[in-house]
């Protein structure tokens, strides 16, 4: 008789625990879908808006810089740094058909606080364009814009010479000999002058991004000290 009474006792108790899981596990899945709704009406709601607010110029010269200022709006982020919470890019179409996927960065030096695109090009006549942002709404893209390559004395990128892989050459061919020194701070017009008037054409640069915190780098910056 006392182990039928303990059994129903044991049935019961786990009945009742049964029950308070069962209606906390309801009540957490109500709070999950309420919260998933409220976040995708808070958050999910439409794509990034993205235009060219101005270009350094519509006509560059071959492997000479082509910059844009990228204007978004409606984005959802808080690390500008973190292309998982807002990614830029420009996809360019060159006069012969081949795209180059550029990605685009977040510049706050002195408080600039603008969204660039950099590009050489490397084919003379018109480019074409779009830009792209993607946050966790979805991805936005720009109008088609155009900008022309004219021909110019620069020799092309530096890359492996195809002929001895033990040296450097440009893009036209003709070889790359380095001739330069360590310039990680304070550079300025001026000290690339003096640089060039000395028969230098490389230089190393300590490239690094700030967003105000310091020698740390910050705590918005996927790799630095701070963070």
């Amino acid at each position: 008789m006392k182990r039928i009474l303990l059994i129903i006792r044991f049935i019961m108790c786990g009945v009742f625990l049964l029950s308070i899981s069962g209606s906390r596990y309801a009540s957490l899945l109500a709070d999950t879908k309420d919260s998933i709704f409220k976040n995708a009406n808070h958050t999910f709601s439409s794509a990034p808006a993205v235009t060219v607010l101005g270009v350094n110029s519509t006509t560059v010269g071959l492997y000479e810089k082509f910059e844009i200022h990228v204007g978004l709006s409606g984005t959802v982020y808080t690390n500008p740094y973190d292309p998982n919470e807002i990614d830029l890019r420009a996809i360019f179409k060159a006069p012969s058909g081949k795209t180059w996927e550029i990605s685009g960065f977040y510049n706050n030096y002195l408080s600039a606080n603008r969204w660039l695109v950099r590009f050489a090009p490397n084919e003379e006549g018109q480019w074409r364009y779009t830009l792209e942002a993607a946050d966790i709404n979805g991805t936005g893209q720009s109008s088609e814009y155009v900008f022309n390559a004219v021909s110019s004395s620069n020799p092309g990128w530096v890359h492996v010479s195809p002929g001895n892989p033990r040296f450097l050459a440009h893009e036209n061919g003709s070889p790359h000999y380095g001739v330069g020194m360590c310039y990680p701070w304070s550079v300025s017009q001026s000290g690339l002058v003096r640089l060039a008037a000395h028969g230098a054409n490389t230089y190393f640069y300590w490239n690094g991004t700030y967003d105000g915190a310091g020698n740390g780098g910050g705590t918005k910056l996927i790799e630095s000290i701070e963070s």
